[in-house]
């Protein structure tokens, strides 16, 4: 009874650690409440964030999971399309310029005669 009047009488203003009759810490009134607030609704709040974050998480990998392996399997497409266009016989350069080389020239002589016909 005298405790709980001293106690009582003298209200804390900051948390101080209880070790007579109990072990624990004394909180001043707005710390307690703020407190038992925290319990009451911002604890289940975070647990209920933490779960969706988690779930969220899941999904996320999954999909990337399954995007990695798709990717994977383009690679591997493009792999085999490298292969075969490096087992192709490559071209000479003398081979390939000489058909356009003598195209582009009989082109050109076409339309400069042309050109110098109508424009006469």
């Amino acid at each position: 009874m005298i405790s709980s009047l001293i106690l009582a009488a003298n209200i804390c203003t900051a948390a101080q650690a209880v070790t007579e009759p109990c072990e624990g810490v004394l909180l001043p009134p707005k710390d307690a409440k703020a407190a038992l607030e925290a319990l009451d609704v911002t604890i289940p709040r975070l647990t209920l964030q933490l779960s969706t974050a988690i779930t969220t998480a899941k999904v996320k990998e999954d999909l990337f999971e399954l995007k990695l392996g798709e990717e994977r399997k383009r690679g591997d497409r493009l792999q085999g399309l490298l292969d075969e266009a490096a087992k192709a016989p490559k071209i000479e350069k003398a081979e390939f310029h000489v058909p356009w080389y003598a195209a582009s020239l009989a082109t050109g002589l076409a339309l400069g005669v042309l050109l110098g016909v109508y424009l006469d």
